[in-house]
């Protein structure tokens, strides 16, 4: 999705990183070969997964014993 925003703000002539800062977001390899290269934020996929997992059971069981 950011290598596609950056095409589009390339053709409506607006410059990054002058303009606009663009992030990426699960730090894609492919960012660093875009130009200008973007910035990434690393996300431990697996890791949130398991939280959300927890979150949802612990929802389910305050509800179960709400009953």
């Amino acid at each position: 999705m950011a290598i596609g925003a950056l095409k589009a703000f390339k053709e409506a002539g607006i410059k990054v990183p002058e303009e606009v800062s663009l992030i990426s977001f699960n730090d894609t390899t492919a960012a660093e070969f875009a130009n200008p290269a973007l910035t990434s934020v690393h996300v431990e996929t697996q890791q949130m997964g398991r939280a959300s997992v927890k979150v949802m059971k612990d929802l389910l069981d305050d509800d179960e014993a709400g009953t």
